[in-house]
């Protein structure tokens, strides 16, 4: 009896202990959520670097979320990222950094293979994205020429079933492995899920406090927020079986600085069976397809009628 009576009275006391865990934990939540709601004070006026940095780059292959990341640079340190390329388009929102590619920015922006370069970099963030998710980014760019479009319909069903099964993603994340100096690998669906550590990480490895940090959290979307409104990616077999090779190459190279790495990027890999159908990309497209025969129809007619006219 005294036996169970033990037993019983440590089980009310580890329950108890449970609750309290989860209560202090919920504190620290709300705690947490009440800062990141209150604006904060004293955020850094964006500017070029008073004395010189690294140069750094922050290299990533095209959809990787490198606006994004200069973005959050910005914001929690105040100083300008650089890029090697002149962006009309985003110069116009604060990234008055564009076309510069020394130390008085505090990263610069590439999307060119490391070899290529003629920048002398002593640093490297390199920038890694599952390369599904980083074509899928890519292709609503080049179709809206926006950081925030989607493509529409037309554009979708008229190039999207023609997605090149290409090895630009591996080349270019392989060359960039090859970097000597110090490099930082950031992965952005980590970034994505936990900002404030990842971030904190990221600072700590460019030689700044996180004192700003707030900056960058309270205003975490920056320009590059793509809504995507599409129910589904169109990848055949082809098309993942190739990126499966490319993510195991990459992650192959990778192993050489960090097996943990390399085993989070294998994670990115698809099953085949998750392929969309011919058939389904094209039931998905029918009514583009119906009103596209029916405006072909009528070009000739509408021609024949001009020329009556005439």
């Amino acid at each position: 009896m005294a036996v169970f009576r033990t037993l019983a009275i440590t089980g009310i006391i580890l329950f108890i202990c449970c609750i309290y865990g989860v209560y202090k934990l919920h504190l620290r939540s709300v705690a947490s959520y009440s800062k990141m709601i209150e604006k904060p004070k004293n955020c850094p006026k964006l500017g070029f670097a008073k004395t010189p940095l690294p140069v750094t780059a922050l290299a990533s292959y095209p959809g990787s979320g490198n606006t994004w990341t200069r973005h959050l640079l910005q914001k929690s340190t105040g100083i300008y990222t650089g890029a090697i390329y002149r962006d009309p388009r985003i110069t116009k929102y604060g990234y008055f950094g564009e076309g510069v590619t020394n130390g008085s920015v505090i990263v610069i922006k590439t999307h060119m293979l490391l070899r290529k370069h003629k920048v002398a970099y002593e640093r490297a963030v390199l920038l890694m994205r599952n390369p599904f998710e980083a074509y899928w980014s890519f292709f609503n760019l080049i179709l809206s020429t926006s950081q925030t479009g989607i493509s529409d319909k037309k554009g979708y069903c008229t190039h999207y079933g023609q997605f090149p099964k290409t090895d630009r993603w591996k080349t270019f994340h392989i060359d960039w492995l090859q970097f000597k100096g110090d490099m930082f690998v950031l992965f952005y669906d980590e970034l994505l899920q936990n900002k404030e550590n990842k971030l904190r990480e990221l600072l700590l490895f460019l030689g700044f406090s996180n004192k700003n940090l707030d900056c960058a959290l309270y205003d975490p979307e920056g320009i590059a927020h793509r809504v995507d409104k599409f129910p589904f990616r169109f990848y055949d077999k082809d098309f993942i079986n190739t990126m499966n090779s490319n993510i195991e190459e990459v992650a192959k190279e990778l192993r050489k600085r960090s097996p943990v790495m390399a085993d989070h990027v294998l994670t990115w890999r698809k099953s085949p069976r998750e392929a969309m159908e011919t058939y389904q990309f094209d039931e998905f497209c029918k009514e583009f397809e119906k009103e596209r025969t029916k405006m072909a129809n009528l070009k000739p007619k509408a021609r024949h009628e001009t020329g009556a006219k005439a």
